[in-house]
């Protein structure tokens, strides 16, 4: 039979695996006072090989009571990477920025908005690393895999993660 090659003889740019979370239960907070961790919105990975980079991918679904800006921050643990993050906002620089826009606040609670976002992260180890999602809502509770108005309407969100061979 065939061998399998080992991870070090893959091509550049080959995945070499492949981890991915998704929530299927709600989650709200109101942030007020910051970011807060969005709950059961991770995943853990241990690379393989310490020059390879891991290529993180989130799809939220999320919803507020008004208009507001939802922003997210990715952690690595317990540690912002501020390396995802714009620069030189006014109030605040974060990995994405969502906007919930309508007419009226009635409006505003009864769409579910779709968000998808990527960062490709070097760790450079071989340590186990859970990638954590953190939501802003402005002065404004937000909510995740529902609407505000209603809990009718339910979706899911996903955590992908992918080694990526140097």
């Amino acid at each position: 039979g065939l061998a399998a090659l080992p991870d070090s003889a893959m091509a550049s740019g080959s995945i070499i695996q492949v981890v991915q979370t998704i929530k299927k239960d709600t989650f709200s907070t109101n942030t007020y006072n910051g970011f807060s961790e969005i709950t059961g919105l991770n995943a853990t990975i241990t690379p393989t090989a310490s020059t390879n980079k891991l290529l993180i991918q989130v799809d939220v679904s999320w919803s507020a009571e008004i208009n507001i800006i939802f922003y997210g921050k990715l952690y690595d643990g317990s540690s912002e990477i501020t390396g995802a993050n714009g620069t030189g906002g006014s109030s605040v620089n974060a990995w994405f920025a969502s906007y919930n826009k309508a007419s009226t606040n009635a409006i505003a609670g009864g769409q579910i908005n779709h968000l998808t976002h990527s960062y490709l992260h070097q760790v450079s180890d071989t340590n186990s690393h859970t990638y954590k999602l953190y939501g802003n809502g402005q002065a404004s509770t937000f909510y995740i895999n529902r609407r505000q108005e209603n809990n009718d309407a339910r979706s899911t969100s996903i955590f992908t993660i992918m080694e990526v061979a140097a």
